[in-house]
């Protein structure tokens, strides 16, 4: 008997990248799919697994017949949460459930049940977790600095459209008067793209230290985010200070080991090499010649696909043999 997931939100990013990866994956055949969304969105159909299937509207969907109910859009409306939230297992790519409501779910690395509420991680703590646990056994950080460059696509469609419009208008001599984030994104970086908490965080940095703080009980996380104009690709320049001495050898052995990461050197590094892969790529590898016992790295990768996609999967494959 196939699982019935609910896809809420398929007009996201990350759900277009989800459904390239469903496409003749070894959980498709035991996976049925229903597609939701608004009223903009509803009447189209999609093609998913070769098969085309219809988009519903999101507040007409039996939620109680659902087995796995993924919220794969941002700002999903609340009244579309409280339905979605009955009896199924909830798995939420974009923060739409309060931290405190939902346990954190990164694939391999925690027993789903069902019927519970869980969230995907911030792509870039997604990434750093990754790259933490392949080197575990050799590394054990005391304090993460945690820098990220966003991209568009942070903002998921609404980002990339705004970029390409800015774009455009300023490679044609107009002014970009349309301004998504209140300040231009073509060609510029911004410091701020998000309002700032008590804490003078933004809602990313904050929700990245807090579950770090999760995942990495013995270490101080602080973080730091900037908006770059591409329209996807993010990177994070990392710096962990660490509790023992550490061997560039055995890191990079490390990570050629872990089927998550994908190890790089070179000039020709770059976030384009990722777009569309499931990996993280690796980077810049090296022991701080100032400070010791001190490791820096970039990491590299696809916010949606690597972010938040690949780990909807490897969830979903480990929620199958439980329904």
């Amino acid at each position: 008997m196939s699982v019935k997931v609910f896809i809420v939100g398929v007009g996201s990013l990350a759900a277009d990248q989800f459904f390239e990866l469903f496409e003749d994956s070894a959980i498709a055949s035991e996976i049925s799919l229903s597609l939701w969304d608004g009223e903009a969105d509803a009447g189209r159909s999609l093609m998913v697994n070769g098969h085309s299937t219809l988009v519903r509207e999101y507040d007409q969907a039996p939620y109680a017949e659902a087995n796995v109910v993924v919220l794969a859009a941002p700002n999903i409306p609340k009244e579309i949460l409280e339905m979605a939230s009955e009896g199924a297992t909830l798995i939420d790519l974009y923060n739409n459930l309060e931290a405190d409501s939902a346990e954190l779910a990164i694939a391999g690395a925690c027993s789903l049940e069902s019927g519970q509420w869980y969230r995907s991680p911030e792509p870039a703590l997604l990434a750093l977790f990754r790259f933490c646990d392949a080197i575990k056994a050799k590394v054990e950080p005391l304090r993460l600095n945690v820098a990220v460059a966003l991209p568009a696509s942070a903002h998921d469609r609404a980002g990339v459209e705004a970029l390409a419009l800015e774009t455009a208008a300023l490679l044609n001599g107009r002014e970009a008067t349309e301004q998504y984030l209140g300040a231009t994104l073509a060609f510029n970086s911004l410091a701020q793209t998000f309002d700032l908490n008590d804490q003078s965080e933004t809602a990313v940095e904050a929700r990245i230290a807090d579950d770090a703080e999760q995942l990495f009980e013995d270490a101080e996380t602080s973080v730091s985010t900037v908006q770059v104009p591409m329209f996807h690709g993010t990177s994070v320049m990392l710096t962990i200070e660490s509790s023992s001495k550490i061997e560039l050898a055995d890191v990079t052995a490390a990570v050629d080991r872990d089927k998550s990461l994908r190890w790089s050197e070179g000039k020709s590094t770059a976030t384009q090499m990722m777009i569309g892969r499931e990996e993280c790529l690796v980077t810049r590898v090296r022991k701080d010649p100032r400070v010791d016992q001190t490791l820096l790295a970039t990491l590299m990768f696809d916010e949606q696909r690597f972010g938040r996609a690949a780990n909807l999967m490897g969830l979903l494959s480990s929620l199958i043999p439980k329904h």
